[in-house]
C-alpha cells in the first residue's frame, strides 16, 4: 500500500485513527497515518486466526523491518511508501511438537500404542512438508497430542523370561497338585507375557 509524504490519501484520517492494510490472510496495522517525513511510524501485523507473519516479509520499499523489542518501525522518508507482508499458515507449534517426539524409541513402548502415534507423527510430517491449511495443521496437532499421551511404555520382561526359563525346567511330578498349581499358574501368566511381549507394560 503506497503512501505520499503530503498524505494526500489520509487527509480525512485522524492522527489517532487505527488504519488496517489489508493484505491476503492478515493485515499491518499502523499507528498513525502516515505523511510527514521524519514521523517514526510504527507497523503491528495483524495476522488472520490460523497464520503468522512470514519471516522478513514485512518491508518497506522492500527493505525488510527487524523488530525491536516486538515492534516494527521506520521512519517515513520524504518520498512514497509502499508498505508489503505475507502471511503464511502458522506451523510454528506443530514442528516444535512434532521436533521433540520424532526420536522416540518404538522399542520403548507398547504396540498397541505405538501403531496410532507413528500414524499421527507421519501426518504431521506430511502437512508440515505440504502446504496445509490452518485446518488441516490444528488437525495434525490435536491428533498428534492425543497420540502422545495415549503412548504406554512397554515392561522390562528380561526378569520374567528369566524366571519362566528356570522354573519351566521343574518337573511337576516331584511336587503335590496342590503346591504345584500357583507355580503352574505364574508359568501360564509369564508364558503369555513373553508371546505378547510387544504389548507387555510396566504394571
Amino acid at each position: 500500500e503506497r503512501r505520499t509524504q503530503g498524505g494526500t490519501r489520509a487527509a480525512s484520517s485522524a492522527a489517532s485513527e487505527v488504519d488496517k492494510r489489508r493484505r491476503e490472510n492478515g493485515a499491518v496495522i499502523k499507528s498513525q497515518p502516515m505523511g510527514r517525513p521524519d514521523d517514526t511510524i510504527n507497523l503491528t501485523p495483524a495476522p488472520n486466526a490460523g497464520y503468522c507473519l512470514k519471516e522478513n516479509s514485512l518491508k518497506v520499499n522492500g527493505e525488510a523491518l527487524a523488530p525491536v523489542n516486538g515492534v516494527y518501525s521506520f521512519v517515513m522518508p520524504a518520498e512514497d511508501v509502499t508498505v508489503t507482508a505475507e502471511f503464511v499458515v502458522d506451523t510454528t507449534a506443530l514442528q516444535a511438537l512434532y521436533n521433540d517426539v520424532k526420536g522416540l524409541d518404538e522399542a520403548n513402548y507398547t504396540t498397541a500404542s505405538w501403531v496410532p502415534f507413528a500414524a499421527a507423527l507421519n501426518a504431521a510430517q506430511s502437512a508440515l512438508e505440504d502446504d496445509p491449511t490452518p485446518a488441516q495443521v490444528a488437525e495434525a496437532l490435536a491428533n498428534l497430542e492425543v497420540a502422545i499421551e495415549g503412548l504406554v511404555i512397554r515392561g522390562d520382561l528380561t526378569l520374567v523370561s528369566l524366571y519362566a526359563n528356570l522354573f519351566g525346567k521343574m518337573d511337576p511330578a516331584s511336587y503335590t497338585a496342590a503346591s504345584w498349581a500357583p507355580m503352574q499358574a505364574a508359568l501360564d501368566n509369564a508364558s503369555a507375557l513373553l508371546a505378547n511381549a510387544g504389548n507387555a507394560t510396566e504394571e
